[in-house]
Formats: structure tokens, sequence, C-alpha cells
């Protein structure tokens, strides 16, 4: 048993990876949910948000001009698919 708490985190982080990977399945690369304040220039169909770090779009998209959450837009097309794959 561990000693410390983070030890002891560490080994139950561990254990958890060695469960996913002998699954062969690796965890998705879901961020927070954010959208871009260019947005509203939009055509309200046509507003996304993001919520995966592998999207090209949402990489784009620079610090200063993200704010967190859905805004109740939709989901973007590349990251419904990346999260549908598992990537």
């Amino acid at each position: 048993m561990a000693d410390t708490p983070l030890a002891q985190y560490s080994e139950n982080f561990e254990m958890s990876l060695g469960s996913i990977e002998s699954k062969g399945r690796y965890p998705m690369p879901n961020i927070p949910s954010f959208y871009s304040i260019r947005e509203a220039n939009k055509p309200i169909p046509r507003r996304i948000y993001h919520n995966n770090s592998a999207c090209p779009a949402g990489r784009e998209i620079e610090g200063d001009e993200r704010r967190k959450g859905t805004c109740n837009y939709r989901l973007c097309d590349d990251c419904e698919q990346l999260n549908r794959q598992g990537r």
C-alpha cells in the first residue's frame, strides 16, 4: 500500500491506464466545451461549439476569443466525428 496520498493516486492512475490499454481503447481528448466570440456573427443555425482538442477548427481559435460553454450552439461536425472515432 502507498505511503502518501500522491503515491496512492499514482498507483490508482496507473491501474486505470492499464485497464484502458488492455481493452484496446484510449480516452478521447475531450476538453471543456468552448465557442468563439465570432460565432455571434454567423446565422444562428451555423453557430457551433467545440469539445475536442484534436479539432482543426477549434485549434485555430485564439485563447482570448474563446468563451466557456456551449451557448446552446450545436457541436462542431469535426468534433462530433473525432469523438465518435475516439480520437
